[in-house]
């Protein structure tokens, strides 16, 4: 769900347009950046436009949302704001959505405007519960109270359902954490939810135009090259040296600098390394001319100078037709990689800067494995006297050296 601190910013404004998109970029203002950030962390069908009402979590989310846009226009009420009357208007809103506008629901209801879509009488259409609140959180069996908010917890008991009912004078102060200053408030995920993610692993859907087919994909292998986020310190010393982390490049400069290691930038707080320094990059496959994606990640070392992994993503077969597909990676944190593709015909294995968009035939010779398992077995050997990876079946390669750039822009 949106965190405390959004829900908080949120409802400190007054005015739809200080809510509603066009935003800056992440505003934390935004219900819609909200909103798209829960259906993006849940991701799977929830992540698709065709596809979230698919899952059932869908309808609880959006219910709880609609309860946020009742709780904001009570807080117009209460400031002596008509929020039936307060649509936004003027140059900065988006074609198709003035207030003159009319939104087509057939065949369920008849089209109405979208300024007559503000009408009190659609927030009466629906009763809320009272917001559990701590210390009894509601007397709830599925929460508990923890610093002050109420949390879910696990519970092996059968669930209890029960009713309770209450009018839509839902408040603001019913829904925020009162100690948030939404000014200074950051949207990046906190540093529990990055290192939650190393416990869960990721379930693709595969889904293929709209249809959900295992067989359907084939697979080529990624290689990320990991780069130590500047300013982390594990605490690796040995007794009697300094207290710098002996891991750290900053130890070495010289021989950083001989390899090519130039990270520079250092990054807000808005991520912690693990204790362990595990941490997962992951690598994204999106259809180009297919409605379809694929996800999966790979495990690195926050600890290492840099750290090189590989992990398997897959595509559509290109059976019918040719596929077009882009991959992208991103780490724990939200910081893009830069794609890299081998030049060949090279004495030695080099590479060049590209935009990891490629189109995928079935002509020979085939550059991909048509199941997962011969994609491992096409990568890898481990025979005795003969281990080791078989660099020249990799496609592209993902740098992850944090630089302060568009990744599509720079130059290896």
């Amino acid at each position: 769900m949106a965190r405390k601190a959004g829900i908080r910013a949120l409802l400190s404004r007054r005015r739809t347009f200080e809510i509603t998109e066009p935003q800056p970029a992440q505003s934390i203002f935004s219900i819609e950046v909200h909103h798209n950030g829960v259906h993006n962390y849940i991701d799977g069908y929830m992540s698709g436009l065709n596809t979230a009402s698919w899952d059932p979590v869908f309808w609880f989310i959006h219910s709880f949302f609609q309860l946020l846009w009742v709780a904001f226009r009570n807080g117009q009420r209460a400031s002596g704001i008509n929020p039936e009357r307060d649509y936004p208007r003027g140059v900065r809103i988006p074609p198709g959505h003035e207030f003159y506008q009319r939104m087509n629901f057939m065949p369920f209801m008849r089209r109405i405007t979208n300024l007559e879509g503000f009408s009190s009488r659609y927030d009466r259409i629906v009763q809320y519960a009272p917001m559990p609140r701590c210390p009894a959180c509601g007397g709830s069996p599925y929460l508990a109270c923890v610093r002050g908010v109420c949390v879910s917890r696990s519970s092996r008991r059968p669930p209890v359902f029960f009713r309770g009912k209450r009018s839509v004078s839902t408040t603001e102060d019913q829904l925020a954490d009162e100690n948030v200053n939404p000014n200074t408030t950051n949207l990046i995920q906190s540093n529990e939810a990055a290192l939650s993610t190393l416990n869960k692993p990721y379930q693709n859907t595969f889904m293929v135009n709209g249809k959900i087919d295992e067989d359907a994909w084939a697979y080529i292998p990624i290689r990320v090259l990991y780069e130590r986020p500047k300013g982390f310190n594990f605490h690796t010393t040995s007794p009697g040296a300094t207290k710098r982390d002996m891991y750290d490049p900053e130890n070495f400069k010289a021989e950083a600098k001989r390899i090519g290691l130039h990270n520079e930038v250092l990054y807000k707080q808005q991520c912690t390394p693990s204790g362990s320094g595990a941490a997962k990059v992951f690598v994204q496959s999106n259809g180009l001319n297919y409605a379809g994606k694929y996800k999966d990640y790979a495990i690195v070392d926050e600890r290492q100078p840099v750290t090189s992994a590989i992990t398997y993503i897959g595509f559509k077969k290109p059976t019918d037709s040719d596929s077009d597909v882009i991959l992208t990676a991103y780490d724990t944190c939200g910081r893009i990689c830069r794609p890299a593709c081998p030049v060949y015909g090279h004495h030695r294995e080099s590479y060049k800067a590209c935009s990891g968009s490629f189109r995928i035939s079935s002509r020979s010779p085939l550059m991909f494995s048509q199941t997962y398992g011969s994609a491992v077995s096409n990568t890898w050997n481990v025979r005795e006297m003969e281990p080791g990876c078989q660099s020249k079946s990799l496609p592209i390669t993902f740098v992850c050296d944090h630089q302060n750039s568009w990744p599509w822009e720079s130059k290896l």
